[in-house]
């Protein structure tokens, strides 16, 4: 029986750990693989890992965010193990890691694919996922409130950082129509330079400034005209300090991903801003439908294609648009969730991420493409 060893390490509110021991623990059920978990953050836990590599007993090593590339790097190139990686950001995020280990990677977007193809790397998209049992709300009068988990930070700092280095660049991303980075490699032609020149650590470190700059400006602007428009928001994550506040939105401090959880399944609604994301899914959203809550997100194609415009993924052109979407009579918030809680089980679970997985590890077969996710 192959041996896949699973590295665990420090994640932001536990999200990625999350995500990993429900995949680890369907491929342990699956009973086709022997799985090893570590998590390598522990000192000892990372010399028992290298120790493992080192005795080539492992088949897979699979990690989050490219976590083990150093383990991966430091073994002689002939004794390596196949390194497969899941990205849950923009592969920018992870680059020197990447590109110490050159995993395969798997892309929580289809948008970020060709961009690891160009740093030379093996890459497939494998949107986000959840578990498969759904919650039904019994009492939909219990469920109240928009929450909308996100951190909070000063954009003003990021804008003035990126208008020293490229002041044209700035302008570009205070543009309404400025969505992603993909916007921002074509304003800067980057399709048209050689790979190399994608590759420099200058040309990484501006996108991953412009990155961060426009999740920033969006997360801001959302809440912002929410509070314009009378939309009440509770709003769950660190930085929402003094001058960024608005009185009409309450506050909380940021939660572990186990303890976000329940106040999804009491919200009314779950409020997503596709940080980065054009043609991918979020915990937010497959988590959100999980727990029984309807997921308002701005208009996106993708979601579009996947949802439709009846179910309970509800997309808006405009922020004021959320007043009319969120009054809706019971019965047909209970109908449209159930919906998309019925595709959510049969396209987005980790049971079957956890087949896809083995299919690109160990099958001939080729895995899944970008449609049979729509």
């Amino acid at each position: 029986m192959p041996t896949i060893l699973i590295l665990q390490g420090q994640a932001q509110y536990e999200v990625a750990r999350h995500f990993v021991a429900s995949l680890s623990a369907v491929l342990s059920q699956s009973g086709t693989v022997n799985v090893v978990e570590l998590d390598i953050s522990r000192p000892e836990n990372a010399e028992q890992a290298l120790s493992q590599l080192r005795r080539q007993s492992t088949d897979i090593v699979f990690s989050v965010n490219a976590i083990g590339a150093e383990l991966i790097s430091a073994l002689p190139a002939e004794a390596r193990p196949r390194f497969v990686t899941w990205l849950l950001d923009h592969p920018v995020y992870h680059f020197g890691r990447l590109m110490a280990a050159k995993p395969d990677v798997l892309c929580v977007d289809n948008s970020h694919v060709g961009f690891c193809q160009r740093l030379g790397l093996s890459a497939t998209f494998f949107p986000h996922a959840t578990e498969q049992q759904m919650v039904v709300p019994i009492n939909l009068s219990q469920k109240q409130g928009i929450l909308f988990a996100a951190s909070g930070a000063d954009e003003t700092v990021l804008l003035n950082q990126l208008s020293q280095q490229a002041p044209d660049i700035a302008r570009l991303l205070t543009d309404s129509d400025t969505t992603d980075l993909i916007d921002v490699m074509q304003a800067l032609q980057l399709g048209k330079v050689a790979n190399n020149v994608l590759q420099q650590h200058s040309v990484i470190s501006l996108l991953l400034l412009c990155d961060n700059l426009l999740r920033t400006i969006k997360r801001n602007r959302l809440i912002k005209e929410c509070a314009e428009h009378n939309i009440a928001l509770t709003i769950v994550g660190n930085g929402w300090q003094a001058g960024r506040c608005y009185d009409r939105h309450s506050y909380l401090p940021a939660l572990s991903f186990s303890q976000l959880l329940p106040l999804m399944a009491q919200s009314r609604f779950i409020l997503h801003h596709n940080p980065g994301f054009r043609e991918g899914l979020h915990e937010r959203i497959v988590y959100g439908l999980q727990q029984g809550t309807q997921v308002l997100c701005p208009q996106q194609a993708f979601l579009r294609a996947k949802y439709g415009q009846t179910g309970g993924v509800k997309l808006f052109d405009q922020v004021q648009q959320i007043k009319v979407l969120s009054e809706q009579a019971e019965d047909d918030y209970l109908s449209q969730l159930q919906q998309s809680q019925q595709l959510t089980q049969t396209c987005d679970t980790w049971s079957s991420r956890a087949q896809t997985l083995l299919n690109l590890c160990f099958s001939s077969e080729a895995p899944e493409n970008y449609q049979s996710y729509v």
